[in-house]
């Protein structure tokens, strides 16, 4: 069993029930499971394989994003600016040509973005499979970034996007916003 001791956290933020923020925070780690949590000197008699000295930085639980388009990140640049239906009239067309190769390109975009910022868990609701797509570029980028991930099938009901549209429209018409 592999074993790590991280230590000399300048503010470890537990989020655990108690909400502890540990000053001089160590961390004690067997199999990527974190074992100990406590101060540099409550865990200075536990042996590792490794130690990792952290001082001067921030460590906390990794964050976890439920909702994700990944493959949006694609076109995330267009059509910014205009009204839902604008936007899917113009990204659908565009969308209906991915393949595997570009919805694991996306992928991994977006998932090195996630993991910059904290994140450790994501899903994805990839809702189009075009062109015999499937779930498994998107799984093989999470097995390739080591980003925690859990493949979902999402959908879209385009009745009730196009219905969602024709209320926003009809509101600015009348002045509400």
């Amino acid at each position: 069993m592999a074993t790590r001791l991280v230590q000399n956290i300048a503010h470890l933020a537990t989020f655990d029930d108690e909400a502890r923020e540990i000053r001089d925070g160590a961390l004690f780690i067997r199999d990527n499971v974190v074992e100990a949590v406590g101060t540099t000197a409550e865990l200075s008699g536990f042996a590792a394989d490794s130690v990792l000295d952290l001082t001067g930085h921030i460590v906390m639980p990794g964050m976890v994003n439920i909702h994700h388009h990944m493959y949006q990140n694609l076109t995330r640049v267009m059509v910014q600016d205009d009204e839902l239906l604008v936007w899917l009239k113009t990204l659908y067309p565009i969308w209906s040509a991915l393949d595997d190769h570009a919805i694991g390109v996306s992928a991994r975009v977006a998932m090195a973005e996630l993991i910059a910022s904290g994140c450790t868990t994501s899903s994805d609701h990839l809702y189009i499979l075009p062109n015999n797509c499937t779930l498994d570029a998107t799984i093989d980028a999470a097995i390739d970034l080591g980003l925690r991930f859990h493949a979902a099938r999402g959908r879209c009901r385009a009745a009730r996007a196009r219905a969602a549209c024709r209320r926003t429209t009809a509101s600015r018409r009348k002045g509400i916003s």
